[in-house]
């Protein structure tokens, strides 16, 4: 947002100069009078708030959207896994109406994007310290001379990277893209070739909906990397701190036995953050891995899983 105008004749000074319509903040795109992100999330808002699942004036807006997306989600999984198909129909038809993952992925990092983690900064800022956006950081890291490294954006909003183009080429993919730079694809018809060095995975396993498909997710990821690539995993905090079946401990097991090494790991108020080099799958895959089991006792946690 932009900056506070002064008081008094400044404020009328700023207005006139902005002139009719436009917006405070420089740079934002406005949508029949609103902010873009306003527009997609509207919706979602509305929705929640007539369910009665949280109050017209509350601050917990974000989390009450973000719960039923993923109680939605849960729900049409169960739909199909039972053949009903009306209903996975109904719920597919609902989550169309409330913008859909491009919705989910606003209410989850509107807060963050302040500053505090955006998900294509914090991968940046990964990579400058691993000195990859250096010709010679790249050639020393993946043995070639590499004008760019290829960077997949997976449930990406828009182009992400474009301050980055000189050192870093964007394939930019979305089941339902919202952005002409964005691909739309399914993330499971990427071929196997060309390899990347980096995948980004944020704010996009989560809204999978099963255990073992996001597993599969994981698994492809690392087929699709270069060998010593790079995979940049976010998820929301809960997934790994208020799960039934999921630990911080048990997701860096599932993530070894894929073949990943967290290199760096992060928590901010409602995101984890982990910064992950490929490496070889650990095989055979242990059982525990492989089925879902309560690791976690208690009321209020959520259901989120992953096996292999």
């Amino acid at each position: 947002m932009g900056a506070a105008a002064g008081a008094g004749g400044d404020k009328m000074g700023n207005k006139a100069k902005r002139g009719r319509g436009q917006q405070k903040g420089r740079g934002k795109k406005k949508t029949g009078g609103r902010p873009v992100t306003q527009v997609a999330t509207a919706p979602l808002v509305k929705r929640v708030v007539e369910k009665g699942l949280v109050g017209r004036r509350s601050g917990r807006k974000h989390a009450a959207a973000i719960a039923y997306m993923h109680q939605l989600n849960k729900d049409l999984a169960h739909a199909q896994a039972n053949q009903e198909t009306h209903r996975a129909a109904a719920i597919e038809q609902e989550l169309t109406e409330l913008g859909g993952i491009e919705a989910y992925q606003q209410f989850s990092l509107k807060s963050e994007s302040r500053g505090v983690t955006n998900s294509s900064r914090w991968v940046v800022s990964m990579l400058r310290e691993a000195q990859l956006h250096s010709p010679a950081g790249r050639q020393e890291a993946f043995g070639a001379p590499l004008p760019q490294l290829a960077l997949l954006d997976v449930g990406a909003l828009d182009d992400n990277y474009r301050r980055e183009r000189a050192w870093i080429a964007t394939r930019a993919i979305d089941l339902n893209s919202q952005h002409p730079f964005v691909e739309k694809c399914d993330f499971f018809t990427v071929p196997d070739e060309p390899r990347y060095h980096v995948i980004s995975l944020c704010l996009v396993i989560n809204f999978v909906p099963s255990p073992a498909q996001r597993g599969a997710m994981l698994r492809r990821c690392h087929e699709l990397l270069h060998p010593d690539g790079w995979l940049a995993l976010m998820l929301p905090l809960a997934c790994v701190n208020n799960s039934r079946y999921t630990t911080e401990d048990r997701l860096l097991q599932i993530l070894g036995a894929v073949g990943f090494a967290v290199r760096q790991r992060k928590h901010t108020k409602r995101l984890a953050c982990y910064w992950c080099q490929r490496v070889e799958p650990q095989t055979p895959v242990a059982r525990e891995l492989q089925t879902k089991a309560v690791l976690v006792e208690g009321g209020g946690r959520n259901n989120f899983a992953i096996t292999l």
